[in-house]
C-alpha cells in the first residue's frame, strides 16, 4: 500500500507422519493409535518486525492433514483482527479453519499483472484493531480480510482502514 513493503521468508517447510490417537479415559488411560496421516507445515518469518515464534499465536503458518480421507487446512497470520481456533490434531493455534472454504465457489482474480484462479475472500467480519502483546507489543493486529488463492497462498490483504496489501509475484 503506497509503496510500502511487508517481508516474509519461508523458514521451514516440512512434511510428517503423525499419529492419531483415539481418546484418553476419565481415569487417566491414553488412546491407543488409530493410524497415521500426513501433515505438511509451511512456517513464514515476518521481516518487518520480531516476533515471540515460540508462542504458537505469533506464527505465520500454513498447515495441511490429511486423516481419514478428510482433507483439513488453517492458516495463522499474527496481521488478523479474527478469533481462531484449532484444526483436527489441536497441536497448533490456527487463525483461520480453511477446510470450510475448500468446497466454496473459486473466483479468478488479477493481482500486479498475474492471473490467480481459485481465489476465497476470507473477512473476519471485525473491524476491531488488536494489539498482540504475546508476539510483539508493536504489532498491530488490523488485517481483516485476507484473499487467497489455493494453488499460492495469499495473494492479497486489506486492512481495517481498507488499505490493500498485494502480493509481487516471482514471475
Amino acid at each position: 500500500q503506497y509503496g510500502e513493503q511487508i517481508h516474509f521468508k519461508v523458514i521451514e517447510n516440512k512434511t510428517e507422519k503423525r499419529g492419531y490417537y483415539a481418546p484418553g479415559t476419565f481415569s487417566g488411560g491414553g488412546g491407543y493409535l488409530v493410524n497415521y496421516y500426513d501433515r505438511k507445515i509451511i512456517r513464514f518469518r515476518y521481516m518487518n518486525l520480531e516476533l515471540n515464534e515460540d508462542y504458537e499465536f505469533c506464527r505465520f503458518q500454513f498447515i495441511f492433514s490429511k486423516n481419514n480421507d478428510t482433507f483439513h487446512n488453517g492458516l495463522s497470520f499474527p496481521l488478523w483482527n479474527g478469533s481462531g481456533g484449532f484444526l483436527m490434531d489441536g497441536d497448533d493455534a490456527i487463525d483461520i479453519i480453511m477446510t470450510a472454504y475448500n468446497n466454496d465457489e473459486k473466483i479468478q482474480m488479477n493481482v500486479n499483472g498475474y492471473e490467480f484462479h481459485k481465489v476465497v475472500i476470507l473477512d473476519s467480519g471485525e473491524d476491531e484493531v488488536h494489539n498482540n502483546c504475546n508476539c510483539n507489543c508493536e504489532l498491530i493486529s488490523n488485517i481483516n480480510k485476507i484473499y487467497y488463492d489455493y494453488d499460492f497462498g495469499i495473494i492479497q490483504f486489506n486492512d481495517i482502514e481498507g488499505n490493500e496489501w498485494k502480493v509481487i509475484p516471482n514471475g
